[in-house]
């Protein structure tokens, strides 16, 4: 309800699945640290580790928004007038009693019903209520301010208790309607967050780890070339704030750990995963609370900064010093094939997936392709919009992750 989105979207129920299980939830923007560091333990996989109470969770979140256990009141009470009320007169036989207080005439507010007298076998009128707009005539006891106040962090709980609950029923009767293939938690390369003495730890635990991820530092960045076309893009400066990009693409074996459906080559674990559609590559991602690069983060990561960055991740030219395997090959292992900023096989591998493009919108329909193959002579400035369809492409589609931050 936070963030107005489910935690997980992928393609196939049974990856929603294995997210719900295994995966950290991606932080909720907009919210501070204090409060996500309370819904990160609310929705800690270990029921342990959770908060045991509704009360232990109400009071932490008062506390992570500022509230204590003595909080003023918001709305300040006014303060009630009592009026002294005189002795009524003594009613005889035939006589009307007189009213023990005589308001002020208020033309708007007055009633329009005369109040009829009390029956006369009873020793003493009773008064009749008091307009509202009439000084009251007792009294009235203040609401206690900490029972409305203490009340809405459990309201709110509640309802997301309640909600909890009906995302469990709805896993345990698919998952009884459809059985699924046991996923082996051994697999799981996403890391479990450590239990921590207090929830408002200045550190959110739904970082991704730094393991395998470069720096790239905040700059203003050349992109693109002079001689542009369909398929390059213009060139251009743009400034990008501070960002990580992963060192290697994703392999077969990284994936698997994400679907047991993925089947490995022989003797390929170590090679960049092909194949993958664009939605099982940002799916990926964000699983690792990750996410797929920008066109221009992409470029910046290959090219390096300055005036004037190469267009090879090696240097100016378009051969390395030493040639390249014509067919993909294990991540890694051309130490020619690094960037200034030392991110491996940009180009000379695979294709990669990206997210928003830079030199222009993608046509609807179709998603972007950077990078290219050894067999293509082309530089870091190539760019391709392709369909699911076209096959030219996208069986040697890979990809690599990327994340604002990390821990």
């Amino acid at each position: 309800m936070l963030a107005g989105r489910v935690p997980f979207e992928a393609d196939s129920t049974l990856t929603v699945l294995h997210m719900q299980i295994h995966t950290t939830p991606p932080p909720v923007p907009g919210i501070s640290p204090k409060v996500q560091a309370v819904i990160d333990r609310a929705l800690l996989k270990n029921p342990a580790e959770r908060f045991q109470t509704t009360r232990e969770l109400a009071n932490e979140y008062s506390r992570s928004i500022g509230l204590g256990r003595q909080v003023p009141t918001i709305v300040e009470q006014k303060p009630v007038v009592s009026v002294p009320i005189d002795a009524p007169a003594q009613s005889g036989p035939g006589t009307e009693p007189e009213p023990a207080i005589k308001p002020a005439p208020v033309p708007a507010l007055k009633p329009t019903v005369k109040p009829e007298p009390p029956p006369k076998s009873e020793p003493a009128p009773k008064a009749e209520p008091v307009p509202k707009a009439e000084p009251a005539i007792k009294p009235e006891p203040l609401p206690k301010p900490a029972r409305s106040r203490s009340g809405l962090p459990i309201l709110l709980f509640s309802v997301i208790g309640l909600s909890i609950l009906a995302l469990a029923g709805y896993f345990l009767f698919f998952r009884n309607a459809r059985p699924t293939p046991p996923v082996s938690t051994a697999t799981v390369s996403v890391e479990a967050p450590s239990p921590v003495a207090s929830p408002l730890a200045s550190e959110p635990p739904s970082l991704p780890p730094a393991e395998s991820m470069v720096p790239v530092p905040a700059d203003t960045y050349k992109v693109g070339r002079d001689v542009a076309d369909n398929i390059h893009g213009a060139a251009q400066s743009v400034t990008l704030p501070a960002f990580y990009i992963d060192q290697f693409q994703v392999t077969n074996q990284d994936f698997q750990k994400f679907t047991a459906e993925w089947q490995i080559p022989s003797g390929q674990e170590n090679f960049p995963v092909m194949g993958v559609t664009w939605k099982q590559a940002d799916a990926y991602c964000k699983s690792l609370n990750k996410r797929l690069p920008s066109e221009v983060e992409w470029e910046a990561s290959g090219r390096g900064s300055g005036e004037n960055p190469p267009l090879y991740p090696w240097g100016p030219d378009s051969a390395p010093q030493g040639n390249l395997p014509n067919n993909p090959y294990e991540v890694g292992t051309q130490s020619v094939n690094r960037s200034p900023f030392d991110v491996y096989d940009m180009i000379g591998n695979v294709y990669e997936w990206v997210a928003e493009p830079y030199y222009a919108s993608v046509e609807a329909g179709k998603r972007l392709l950077r990078g290219v193959r050894a067999s293509v002579p082309e530089d870091l400035t190539f760019r391709v919009q392709v369909t699911p369809e076209n096959t030219n492409y996208t069986q040697y589609a890979s990809f690599r992750c990327a994340a604002s931050d990390v821990r």
